[in-house]
């Protein structure tokens, strides 16, 4: 049975990020070493991609390929440090609504600068929904989140 490559790839990257999810989430209530855990977890990112490489990848080299590469290399790193401390002082469920919603803010205005996208008014009224539906998924829980600093997590 043939299956598309693509929606294997989809769902392997799905699962693999809920894994990378789960594990910064640990060891930010575990108190772990941050340090450590971003090694092991860029250890095993390079070599999955080794071997993506190898068995399925052609290699195309262009200078503006190794900038981008290089600059999300550098920022990458310093993003996951900043949600280890994050997740130390809020809730993980807080931290990650806010996450998309700046993450999916921030791809919006670069969309509409960048690449001279046109929003009508309707749009921006439905995207304003849709980041306040992420707040409405949020669940009360009985018991008490760990919220330390919600100040300082932000």
């Amino acid at each position: 049975m043939f299956i598309e490559m693509w929606l294997v790839y989809a769902l392997l990257a799905a699962i693999l990020v809920g894994i990378f999810s789960f594990t910064t989430k640990i060891v930010a209530e575990k108190n772990y070493d941050k340090d450590l855990s971003l090694f092991y977890l860029y250890l095993c990112s390079f070599i999955l991609s080794i071997i993506y490489f190898i068995f399925f990848g052609e290699l195309k080299y262009s200078l503006g390929t190794f900038v981008a590469a290089l600059v999300t290399g550098i920022l990458y790193p310093i993003n996951l440090k900043t949600r280890f401390v994050s997740l130390k002082y809020i809730s993980s469920s807080t931290y990650f609504i806010n996450y998309r919603i700046f993450s999916s803010s921030l791809l919006l205005v670069l969309g509409i600068y960048l690449f001279s996208e046109s929003v009508t008014y309707f749009q921006v009224v439905g995207i304003v929904i849709g980041f306040f539906i992420f707040y409405l998924l949020l669940e009360k829980k009985e018991k008490k989140e760990k919220i330390v600093d919600f100040k300082k997590g932000i």
